[in-house]
């Protein structure tokens, strides 16, 4: 077991340095993912409406630090119960510097998905609000002053979501592009250190001493910092998948309450578009939904199950 976690930890921060790296390459695309976000806030702004960053920035520090004592945590720990142990300070050493390193990649990796995530949510409710918000009102232009003049010019509120929702469709793309695809990789990667947790908890249960059974709650301070990541990723997923519903329900409804027959037609081809080309977080092989996170749950529960038959 201590042989494996030599090679396991290592292997896992030279594959995360890699997508560390991958990343950086992409840095152009991140860039502008960020130039169309500010594009979608003017949009909204020129609508009236006010964008409280704030409160999305408080959120992504709170998730930032709990990551970081996450990390620190698991990396003090593993050192501590290297004193404890009969095997070689040297090979505890090389694992917690390796899990550190892992760790802090995984969590760079993560949290770049988790913040676009999180930045994707923040507009769409921002449109789902003026939807919402006209939808009450009865209205669905708005009439705004020019900066210089008295010139009064109206505002086709259906037609400017539109084009806003269809800008952060393109965003969801390039997000699923760029950080999507390298998640693929440290969720299977979770998924592969899990199986091997199983098997390392049910040795170190039946067969194990406590040499084994120290390393064993090492494995299970990182299995549950990866586990918490994890579950991040899916919860960002799921609520942009979310607010894209919840934006076709309003538009469905506003259907029914409408009476001008332009702007019915208007909400039909934008309640369209919504169904068509739906905001989801997704990889090449699946969305990143609860769905997709319970059919992991199962391949654990699966391998556990096989463990204990083997027994």
């Amino acid at each position: 077991m201590d042989m494996g976690l030599s090679f396991l930890f290592p292997m896992g921060a030279i594959f995360m340095i890699l997508l560390a790296i991958d990343n950086f390459l992409r840095r152009n695309l991140t860039i502008e993912i960020i130039a169309e976000l500010f594009k979608v806030d003017r949009s909204l702004q020129r609508k009236n409406h006010k964008l409280n960053h704030r409160r999305q920035y408080v959120v992504l520090m709170r998730m930032l630090i709990l990551l970081i004592v996450l990390i620190g945590t698991g990396f003090v720990f593993s050192l501590v119960m290297s004193l404890f142990s009969e095997y070689s300070f040297r090979n505890h050493a090389i694992n917690g510097f390796s899990y550190l390193l892992t760790g802090v990649q995984f969590m760079i990796v993560n949290f770049h998905f988790v913040s676009a995530a999180r930045l994707i949510t923040f507009r769409l409710e921002a449109i789902k609000y003026c939807i919402k918000k006209h939808l009450e009102a009865g209205s669905w232009w708005i009439e705004q002053k020019q900066r210089w003049g008295r010139r009064v010019e109206p505002i086709d509120v259906v037609a400017e979501l539109a084009e806003d929702f269809a800008t952060v469709v393109h965003i969801v793309e390039r997000a699923n592009r760029i950080y999507s695809n390298q998640t693929v990789v440290l969720i299977s990667g979770v998924v592969m250190f899990s199986i091997f947790v199983i098997y390392a908890s049910s040795y170190s249960y039946y067969v194990g001493s406590v040499q084994e059974s120290r390393l064993t709650f090492i494995l299970l301070t990182a299995w549950v910092f990866y586990i918490i990541m994890v579950a991040l990723i899916f919860f960002s997923g799921v609520g942009v998948e979310k607010t894209g519903n919840d934006i076709a329900g309003l538009l469905h409804e506003a259907q029914q309450r409408e009476q001008d027959v332009v702007t019915r037609r208007k909400l039909i081809c934008f309640s369209q578009q919504v169904m068509l080309r739906p905001p989801k977080l997704r990889c090449i092989f699946y969305d990143y939904n609860w769905k997709t996170l319970f059919s992991f749950d199962k391949i654990s529960d699966d391998s556990w199950n096989d463990v204990n038959f083997s027994a």
